[in-house]
C-alpha cells in the first residue's frame, strides 16, 4: 500500500496534462492532472508546514477528532485498528440532491521511510460488514498519499496527492465534471493544516516565515461564522477577521497581553 502510494505521487509528477490550480495561500502550490483513459482528475498540494512529520501524522491518524469533522461527513468511525500503523474506516459523504449519498470504506496505513520521511496513505477497501452499493449509499473511492519530508526542527514540506472518484452511473460526465471543480476545494485540507499549526505557535518561535504564514490567515475567504456576525454585531468584516485571528493565535494573543496597544 505504502508503494503504490509513493509510485502514485511519481507517477503524477511525471504527467504532461499538469495545471495549475489558483490556491488562497502563497505557501502552497497546487496542480491538477488526468491520467489518460481516466474522468476523475488527479490533485497535488504542496506546502510547508509549521510542525514535525509526527505531528502531521498524529493530525490525520485520529480520525474521530473534532479537527476532521466536516459537515458533510456523517457516521465516520473505525472499523477495525490492526495496530498503530493500520486501520479500516468508514465513512458516510452527504452529496446535494437530487445525487444519492456516497460512503467510503479506506484502509488507512503510515510509515517512516529509510530517509526520515514519512508517508500517509488512504486506499479503497472492502468489508463484509460495509457493502458497497446498498440502498441509498453509492461507493465512492478517495485515494491519497501524503509524504512528509523534515526541513528543519518543527517544519515540514507536504506533498497531499488525491483523487475523488465518486462512483455511480455517469455516462454523461456530469458529476465527473462536478467533482473535478470539488477536487480543488479538498486540496485545501493541506490549508486547514498549514493555519490549525500556526494557531499553536508561541511568540518566541517566531521568523519570518511565521509572519508570511500568519499573514495569510488574514486573507482567507470569509467564514459562514464570520459573515454571520457581521450581520449580528455590525462590524466590518474586516474587523471581525482580525479580531478572530488575533484570538485564535497563540502567539498574537501573547503579543497583545504583553502590548495593551496591540
Amino acid at each position: 500500500i505504502i508503494q503504490k502510494g509513493l509510485d502514485a505521487l511519481t507517477e503524477f509528477d511525471q504527467l504532461v496534462t499538469k495545471k495549475n490550480v489558483k490556491t488562497s495561500s502563497f505557501f502552497n502550490s497546487c496542480e491538477s492532472a488526468h491520467k489518460e483513459g481516466e474522468k476523475f482528475a488527479l490533485g497535488k498540494a504542496t506546502a510547508v508546514i509549521r510542525a514535525s512529520a509526527k505531528q502531521l501524522v498524529a493530525y490525520q491518524w485520529d480520525v474521530e477528532a473534532r479537527h476532521l469533522r466536516r459537515a458533510d461527513s456523517h457516521n465516520k468511525h473505525i472499523v477495525e485498528e490492526v495496530n498503530n500503523h493500520n486501520q479500516l474506516v468508514y465513512m458516510v459523504k452527504a452529496i446535494p440532491k437530487p445525487a444519492r449519498n456516497r460512503d467510503l470504506v479506506m484502509r488507512i496505513v503510515w510509515k517512516k521511510l529509510d530517509d526520515a520521511s514519512y508517508v500517509f496513505v488512504i486506499t479503497p477497501e472492502t468489508h463484509d460488514e460495509y457493502p458497497a452499493n446498498v440502498g441509498d449509499l453509492v461507493r465512492a473511492l478517495y485515494p491519497t498519499t501524503m509524504k512528509l519530508a523534515r526541513l528543519r526542527e518543527s517544519e515540514t514540506n507536504v506533498d497531499y496527492l488525491m483523487q475523488l472518484d465518486i462512483g455511480g452511473n455517469d455516462k454523461a460526465g456530469i458529476v465527473a465534471f462536478f467533482m473535478n471543480h470539488y477536487l480543488h476545494s479538498n486540496l485545501k485540507r493541506v490549508v486547514e493544516m498549514q493555519q490549525y499549526f500556526q494557531k499553536l505557535r508561541p511568540l518566541e518561535l517566531l521568523d519570518e516565515n511565521d509572519g508570511g504564514a500568519i499573514a495569510t490567515a488574514f486573507m482567507l475567504e470569509y467564514t459562514e461564522k464570520e459573515k454571520g456576525e457581521h450581520k449580528q454585531v455590525k462590524r466590518s468584516l474586516a474587523y471581525i477577521r482580525v479580531r478572530s485571528v488575533v484570538a485564535s493565535h497563540k502567539a498574537l494573543k501573547q503579543f497583545a497581553d504583553e502590548n495593551i496597544w496591540f
